[in-house]
């Protein structure tokens, strides 16, 4: 059973306790950037990934390139939160190894899918979603409200389906929970302190696939 605004607006931000089963079938487990968040991006555990000192030894660097071909490796800082330690150490560890980040060179991204898929959606082409995706309305609406899925869900379904959209030796997009829960305070779908400048909520009825923008409107009052 679908929820409208009021409801969602009171889980603040996270996954309603009586969505879909559908949408949980759309929800794979997604490997997480940072030490201990979730499944480790390479391997089983975190306890095999080096540390200290050890990084700047030989057998440090087949471990440090796999995670630096990961997808959602593209700075020396991700590589830091993944193994959890300090930047500085990480960029003697890339130097000394020689290994060589997204940010430190420049490729070729094409688009390869012109649509991304959304539970209970036709597929909905990218040229009729504001940039970035994860701050149009329409999308939070359906994604929060509708299918009841929380900030963290939300950051890694959209990763996942933008991912698939791009051709490349590595994806370049990485929805992060901070941006989506920052967006949804934006429209009004959650409570939170607004960017400067923003005053406009969004309506139930403007929220409609189908066309390249999405009118925004002060919420009206219901007559008593």
């Amino acid at each position: 059973m679908f929820e409208g605004i009021t409801q969602a607006r009171k889980r603040d931000g996270n996954p309603s306790e009586n969505r879909p089963k559908e949408v949980e079938e759309a929800i794979p487990p997604i490997p997480e950037l940072g030490y201990n968040q979730g499944l480790p991006l390479v391997g089983d555990d975190y306890d095999d990934y080096p540390q200290g000192d050890s990084l700047l030894q030989p057998t440090a660097g087949d471990k440090l390139r796999e995670l630096a071909d990961n997808e959602l490796i593209n700075t020396e800082e991700d590589l830091a939160d993944e193994i959890g330690t300090n930047a500085d150490r990480i960029g003697k560890a890339v130097k000394l190894h020689g290994i060589q980040l997204p940010d430190e060179g420049s490729f070729d991204i094409e688009v390869s899918r012109e649509t991304i898929s959304l539970p209970f959606e036709e597929d909905i082409p990218l040229e009729n979603l504001r940039e970035p995706v994860f701050e149009d309305a329409r999308i939070l609406h359906h994604l929060y409200v509708d299918c009841g899925m929380g900030t963290n869900e939300i950051a890694d379904y959209l990763t996942k389906e933008l991912k698939a959209t791009l051709d490349g030796p590595k994806r370049v997009w990485n929805v992060k929970p901070a941006e989506v829960r920052q967006a949804l305070i934006e429209v009004g779908f959650i409570d939170g302190e607004r960017s400067k400048g923003t005053t406009k909520t969004v309506e139930e009825d403007d929220l409609q696939f189908g066309g390249p923008t999405v009118t925004i409107e002060e919420p009206r009052r219901k007559a008593r």
